[in-house]
């Protein structure tokens, strides 16, 4: 059984993007950096937020 250029070139592409999984989870993970931001909400769709709560129409 003889295997055409379009198979060998979809299954190289595969055994690439397999490789590229394995090293990307060998990769050391992301660390954030610097203090803790705080976010104040005060409009969502253009209403005023008051106490935290956000309408629900």
């Amino acid at each position: 059984m003889q295997v055409d250029a379009y198979t060998r070139f979809v299954l190289t592409i595969i055994a690439l993007c397999l490789v590229l999984g394995l090293a990307r989870d060998q990769a050391a993970p992301a660390q954030a950096r610097g203090d803790v931001v705080r976010v104040d909400v005060v409009r969502v769709g253009g209403l005023n937020i008051f106490d935290g709560k956000i309408p629900v129409k």
